[in-house]
């Protein structure tokens, strides 16, 4: 079991094949200050 906020592509890989699906790609994706920024404000206006 993971704990809360982690992620394991392994772990998340083998869930998605045991389901039954069929996995084409697998990738992590990390966020800077700045894309968290934009997606905090994302609709905001001044």
């Amino acid at each position: 079991m993971l704990a809360e906020g982690q992620a394991n592509g392994g772990v998340i890989a083998e869930i998605i094949v045991n389901g039954g699906l069929q996995l084409t790609g697998l990738e992590e994706d990390e966020m800077d200050l700045e894309d968290v920024f934009l997606q905090v404000t994302r609709g905001e206006t001044q």
